[in-house]
């Protein structure tokens, strides 16, 4: 077998490889009807919001995200800004990226339920397409660290049903600031969190 034949075969072995783990993220993917308003996650499971604001003249973004549990009890969070980003959709694939790594991290032993209002990260997430580009890779990123979690769900949500993750992004490229908390959130959320609980 020539060399360029054994390269030919890796690079088919590879992508079969990662069409196989794209398809198992898939199946986690929920295909419900898009949720317009907060609800409350599974019984003993925790919810992750993740959003991103964009500033394209500076071409930094603020990404943010918190975690609430069955009884909508903050359980954590983070707000902070990246720079160099070009457009929306990086920030949006970054901030859903570093989430992730948060949660991973913190070792929550529950089943996670992901939500973000970015469809075109869902639809990338989804796909079995190999994408080469820095979004693709961001994406590639993310589900290799699904994989590192044993029960998880990735929905769409609209934007209404994703305000404190929204209002968190837009005060950290405000503020350019860095800011992680624990069981107590940030009082700039505190009317938010009062009315997803109320709207219930």
């Amino acid at each position: 077998m020539s060399i360029e034949e054994i390269i030919f075969r890796a690079n088919q072995l590879c992508n079969e490889w990662q069409a196989t783990q794209a398809a198992k993220i898939v199946s986690y993917v929920t295909n419900s009807p898009h949720p317009i308003a907060w609800r409350l996650p599974k019984q003993n499971a925790l919810k992750c919001n993740a959003d991103a604001a964009f500033i394209p003249e500076s071409r930094h973004a603020g990404i943010a995200w918190i975690v609430r549990d069955q009884y909508g009890r903050n359980k954590g969070g983070k707000l902070s800004v990246v720079q160099g980003i070009f457009n929306l959709f990086l920030a949006e694939a970054r901030g859903f990226r570093e989430a992730l790594s948060w949660v991973k991290d913190r070792g929550y032993d529950c089943p996670i339920e992901f939500e973000t209002d970015s469809m075109m990260v869902v639809q990338a997430i989804q796909g079995l397409k190999v994408d080469n580009s820095y979004f693709g890779s961001i994406i590639s990123y993310f589900k290799a660290l699904l994989q590192e979690l044993t029960s998880f769900s990735f929905s769409f949500v609209k934007k209404s049903a994703n305000q404190c993750a929204h209002l968190l992004a837009r005060a950290a490229i405000s503020k350019s600031g860095f800011l992680e908390w624990g069981e107590t959130p940030p009082n700039l959320i505190s009317d938010v969190l009062s009315f997803d609980l109320i709207n219930i």
